[in-house]
């Protein structure tokens, strides 16, 4: 039996793309963190006194360029963490709702109970949510097998790859300047293991679109 015939990698590809999504929104807060110090994470010991000076962190017009350019290609990851964002407020309203109630019940005022069931169930389960956090739309003029979709997604992957690219180039060029440049051209480098990631789950996907047989049609079609 083929890939194509296993339902369990399929029904778990959209948690295979959160947590790729997820784990790729970490490298992104870290990126943001290194970016945004007031200093560099270097520091220069000094011959004279044997003492730490911090260095001033520097931005130069390539290592802005090179973070500009590493956020349009970190989109999904973005969304994601928006998402992410989303979910930890929704479960905070809860707690407060549920701590909310248990007072009103204490207090014998059950009128302004807060309802919260299925909310987060919700969120969790909308597949049209699901599909705008991996850029994975459901147009209407896609077919019935959708291949264009898979290669826009193909072409949209293939585009971050580029821009990850050029990113890790001028985050390394700028590194002389800035000491913080070589330690985000390595967590960039390093997510290129997610895009790739990406790049065979929808491989994966498209081959069980237009590979797909009844399930007592147990023949592989490859």
């Amino acid at each position: 039996m083929c890939c194509c015939h296993c339902s369990c990698s399929y029904k778990s590809l959209s948690i295979l793309h959160g947590i790729i999504g997820f784990l790729e929104c970490i490298l992104g807060i870290m990126r943001l963190t290194l970016f945004f110090s007031s200093s560099s994470s270097s520091t220069n010991v000094s011959s004279s006194t044997n003492t730490g000076n911090i260095n001033k962190k520097i931005y130069s017009k390539k290592y802005v360029v090179a973070f500009i350019i590493d956020w349009i290609s970190s989109i999904v990851p973005t969304l994601v963490g928006l998402f992410t964002m989303l979910i930890i407020l929704v479960i905070l309203y809860k707690i407060c709702a549920c701590l909310t109630n248990s007072y009103n019940r204490q207090h014998e005022n059950n009128e302004d109970e807060i309802n919260t069931d299925g909310i987060l169930t919700h969120l969790l389960e909308n597949k049209e949510l699901r599909r705008f956090l991996i850029v994975d739309c459901n147009c209407p003029c896609y077919k019935s097998r959708p291949k264009r979709r898979f290669q826009v997604r193909f072409a949209l992957i293939i585009l971050f790859f580029i821009l990850r690219i050029v990113v890790i180039g001028l985050y390394a060029s700028s590194s002389d300047d800035d000491y913080d440049g070589g330690i985000l051209a390595a967590i960039c480098t390093f997510s290129l293991i997610f895009l790739f990631t990406t790049f065979c789950l929808d491989l994966y996907r498209y081959c069980v679109w237009w590979h797909y047989t009844p399930y007592g049609d147990t023949r592989c079609h490859w």
